[in-house]
């Protein structure tokens, strides 16, 4: 009985301490970027699309041209703007 027990203990507790390290990495890939989109002599460019590479998500910059985006670890980022070329 008391070998039983303390087998089920440490099965119970292994189980969460994995459980607790699983969550810990989900929630630790979501991260918030947030920036200010400026051309090569400094001037902020508002209504600049943000697009996340592979998804249909993204966002455009505001008229000071910050944005603010949430995004998965290894996410790529792609910027376009009306007047300048891809690089």
């Amino acid at each position: 009985m008391y070998c039983i027990e303390r087998t089920t203990r440490k099965v119970f507790g292994l189980t969460i301490a994995l459980a607790l390290l699983h969550l810990s990495s989900v929630f630790a890939q979501q991260i918030r970027v947030s920036g200010l989109v400026k051309d090569a002599l400094g001037i902020n460019l508002p209504g600049t699309s943000i697009l996340v590479k592979g998804s249909g998500m993204g966002t455009k910059t505001d008229s000071a041209g910050k944005f603010s985006l949430s995004l998965n670890t290894g996410d790529q980022l792609l910027f376009s703007a009306v007047g300048y070329a891809d690089t």
